[in-house]
């Protein structure tokens, strides 16, 4: 991921295949452990209900939605943002970043106020209102990011290895919202040198 200094566009431009999905695998791997609440987000605007947001349930019930067009997009989406949109080390719409100081939330607390003054519905409905222009803006890459996480999903080898690698992440502590690790995103330059090696390990294995 960028903030981790692993740039996916190259990565996943560069592979085809099997190493393609291996890497996307990978990257939904991190999504579902870093952002968990955001994709249980997501699943509850399409009207479905999420009884266990953990980042191993959702993953089992993206599988169980995975021909839901627009919940496989929004979620792709959230995998493709987490590597790119980030303006000064903040996240544009997912809240993460090395902002966060009294002009960030200021900042932040006025576009609430305004968006409410609007009949909007608050930070949720930016939070959707964002998510939505993300998409239009890269349609094709979230679109063939999307393809290529249904059919992940729907492989029962590559979904067991999503699992394993939610795992991998979750046993090191890769900084969640709700999670136990306080660390900004910013100071895990070790995980991106250690994901890029479970990359690696997964090509190597599946070309021999």
């Amino acid at each position: 991921m960028r903030y981790i200094r692993h740039n996916f566009d190259e990565n996943y431009s560069a592979f085809d295949g099997e190493d393609r999905r291996n890497i996307l695998a990978d990257e939904l791997a991190k999504a579902l452990v870093m952002e968990p609440t955001t994709i249980a987000k997501i699943f509850e605007e399409n009207n479905i209900e999420v009884t266990n947001p953990s980042s191993k349930h959702l993953a089992k019930m993206m599988r169980e939605h995975q021909t839901n067009h627009k919940l496989m997009e929004q979620i792709t989406a959230v995998v493709i943002a987490l590597n790119s949109d980030f303006d000064g080390g903040q996240h544009s719409f997912l809240g993460i970043g090395k902002g966060g100081g009294k002009a960030a939330r200021q900042g932040r607390r006025a576009e609430k106020d305004y968006a409410k003054s609007q009949g909007g519905d608050g930070e949720k409905g930016q939070f959707f209102k964002k998510l939505g222009g993300f998409i239009n803006k890269n349609k094709d890459k979230i679109g063939d990011a999307a393809a290529g996480i249904q059919g992940i999903l729907a492989n029962r080898k590559q979904m067991s290895g999503l699992q394993t690698g939610v795992n991998h992440y979750q046993r090191i502590q890769v900084p969640n919202a709700n999670g136990p690790s306080k660390m900004p995103v910013w100071g895990w330059v070790a995980i991106g040198v250690g994901s890029l090696v479970v990359i690696g390990g997964l090509i190597y294995a599946t070309r021999r």
